[in-house]
């Protein structure tokens, strides 16, 4: 991989705020549409970074639960990819400071065999 293992962790700025509301929207219509069938709900964060839209859906995922949405019955977990350790401390980090728990992994989905190991991780 041309990518340093060590590197710059991307910074949390207009495009992932922007992210982060239309995950928001996302999110309603999705749930509004009774798609919480399933015991677990998973959450896939790819290309991580600081683990900000994987947080953000954790947490707006607790809000809802704790409102009495129908996922207050149902498990959610949160996996972040991404092929820079630092960014995964990061993201294991700010996960810790907002006491929610994420799995992080270390892939580059570039690479050809980098999907069939994240479609065992969140089956």
């Amino acid at each position: 991989s041309d990518c340093p293992e060590e590197g710059a962790v991307m910074y949390i700025g207009p495009d992932s705020l922007a992210l982060v509301h239309h995950l928001h929207a996302s999110f309603l219509g999705y749930l509004n549409n009774g798609n919480t069938d399933s015991s677990v709900f998973r959450v896939l964060d790819v290309c991580s970074g600081s683990g900000v839209q994987a947080l953000a859906a954790l947490g707006m995922l607790d809000i809802l639960r704790k409102s009495g949405h129908e996922l207050a019955t149902v498990d959610v977990e949160a996996v972040a990819v991404d092929v820079n350790q630092r960014a995964l401390r990061f993201t294991a980090f700010n996960a810790r400071l907002n006491g929610m728990k994420v799995t992080t992994v270390q892939s580059d989905l570039l690479a050809d065999d980098a999907m069939a190991s994240i479609e065992e991780l969140v089956g």
